[in-house]
């Protein structure tokens, strides 16, 4: 399958083609998220994961470093989507 795909000229500007249009959608998507800015909804995800951490059996946090860690990077949420974009 692989030997057909490398030595196949249709195949390879098929997938060529393919490649080109994958990349521009996700270079136009980033673009997107730090011009308009998903600050928001990334404010939004990290406030719901500190409202509902992950609890165990007795009921309490599991994982309260990641919860004070969340509660650090909240105020930096748009700074945030920009480093995750």
């Amino acid at each position: 399958m692989v030997n057909f795909l490398r030595n196949n000229k249709i195949a390879t500007v098929l997938l060529t083609l393919v490649m080109i249009y994958l990349g521009v959608k996700w270079t136009l998507s980033g673009f997107a998220k730090v011009t308009i800015g998903a600050g928001e909804a990334t404010k939004g995800m990290l406030a719901a994961a500190v409202k509902s951490p992950v609890k165990g059996p007795s009921g309490d946090a599991v994982y309260p470093w990641f919860n004070d860690m969340i509660n650090s990077i909240l105020p930096h949420a748009q700074g945030m989507s920009v480093l995750i974009s």
